[in-house]
C-alpha cells in the first residue's frame, strides 16, 4: 500500500445554509416587509387624507348653501323694508297720519328756515337745486356757510 502524505481536495462544492424556501436571507426579507409595510401606510394615510378632504368640502359646500339661503332672505328682508319705507314716506301716508292724529302744521315763517351753502375751493360748483344739502368730495376741502333768508 502506498501512503503518501497528499492533500485530498473536495470535488463536490461547499453546500451553503439555505434559510428559507425562496433562498433569501432574514435581513433581506424583513426589508422587503418593511418596505411594503411602509408603502401600506403610505396608501393608508393618502387614502385618509382624500377622505378627510372630501370630508371638509361638503361641509363647506353646505355652509355656502345656508350662508346663500340666508342672503336671499336677506335680499327679500331688504326688498321688503324698501317697500314699506316708501309706503311710509308717501305724501298719502303722512297726510293721513296728520288727519289721523290731528295735528295742526303750518309752513314755517321765514325767520325759522336756514340755507347751508358750501363753497368749494377748486370752485367746483356741485349743488343740488334747493342748496339744502350738498354732498361734500373726500379730494376737495369746502368752506361751509350758514345764511339766513
Amino acid at each position: 500500500m502506498n501512503i503518501q502524505a497528499r492533500t485530498v481536495t473536495n470535488r463536490r462544492p461547499a453546500r451553503r445554509r439555505q434559510s428559507s424556501a425562496s433562498g433569501a436571507s432574514w435581513g433581506s426579507t424583513f426589508g422587503k416587509l418593511l418596505y411594503l409595510l411602509l408603502l401600506a401606510v403610505t396608501a393608508c394615510a393618502i387614502f385618509n387624507y382624500r377622505v378627510d378632504l372630501s370630508r371638509r368640502e361638503s361641509e363647506l359646500l353646505r355652509n355656502i348653501n345656508q350662508v346663500k339661503r340666508e342672503m336671499s332672505e336677506l335680499d327679500l328682508d331688504i326688498q321688503r323694508l324698501r317697500i314699506e319705507r316708501e309706503r311710509l314716506s308717501s305724501r298719502e301716508y303722512i297726510n293721513a297720519q296728520i288727519a289721523r292724529y290731528n295735528l295742526k302744521l303750518r309752513p314755517p315763517e321765514p325767520d325759522q328756515t336756514r340755507h347751508l351753502t358750501v363753497h368749494y375751493r377748486n370752485h367746483d360748483s356741485r349743488r343740488t337745486r334747493s342748496g339744502a344739502a350738498v354732498l361734500r368730495e373726500p379730494d376737495s376741502e369746502s368752506r361751509l356757510s350758514l345764511n339766513r333768508r
